[in-house]
């Protein structure tokens, strides 16, 4: 009764609980990389050198606020589209690990069976 329970939960329950563990760990990895976050703030600057002017407004000043917001909006767009190409090389990892585990999944208990056929069939050749 206990190998019938078991076979019940492994082809029942066991799917959903895979599946539900594969969604679970695409939600901690976007989670993580906070990549809607990423995607709405992809444009803004990553860090800014330059604090205030002084109060000065001359064609100086503009020009170095100017640079400052370029290039660190530009160093801000590379670094978040960065991090989202990687968490999106992880979502597909996770893609193909959930691919293979639906594959193998039905037939790790026919391992057994397998494994005493092969050794009867070496044994009586």
């Amino acid at each position: 009764m206990l190998i019938f329970n078991c076979l019940r939960w492994w082809y029942g329950s066991g799917w959903s609980w895979r599946l539900q563990s594969h969604r679970q760990s695409l939600r901690i990895l976007f989670e993580y990389f906070s990549v809607d976050a990423l995607l709405r703030t992809l444009f803004a600057p990553y860090r800014q050198t330059l604090v205030s002017d002084g109060g000065q407004k001359n064609m100086s000043n503009l020009m170095n606020r100017l640079l400052d917001s370029l290039v660190s909006s530009g160093i801000g767009f590379v670094y978040r589209t960065t991090l989202i190409i990687v968490a999106g090389i992880l979502a597909i990892g996770e893609l193909v690990l959930f691919v293979l585990s639906a594959v193998l999944w039905p037939v790790v208990p026919l391992v057994p069976l397998l494994a005493i056929a092969l050794y009867i069939s070496q044994v009586t050749s």
